[in-house]
């Protein structure tokens, strides 16, 4: 799985790059994985959501780089409660 940015010019190129029988998922753009419009929380998936002062980090863009984390973890099979 190629995990891309939803917000970065780079990634229509890059994802053309993927071979057919990857898998490709974006992180960031209207639905889940994504941060919260109201209050930044963590959003995983529909039904999962991590409090953002659960992550006590500074700046959004660290924010994102825990949500990659996080999803990269979970295309892994490890759940949050590991």
């Amino acid at each position: 799985t190629a995990l891309f940015s939803a917000t970065d010019a780079w990634t229509p190129r890059l994802r053309s790059a993927v071979p057919d029988h990857g898998r490709t998922l974006e992180i960031g753009g209207s639905d889940a994985p994504k941060l919260a419009a109201s209050d930044g929380a963590l959003e995983l998936a529909s039904d999962e959501r991590i409090a953002r002062d659960a992550l006590p980090l500074a700046g959004s863009h660290n924010a994102v780089n825990a949500l990659f984390a996080l999803t990269a973890a979970r295309t892994l099979g490890v759940s949050l409660a590991t």
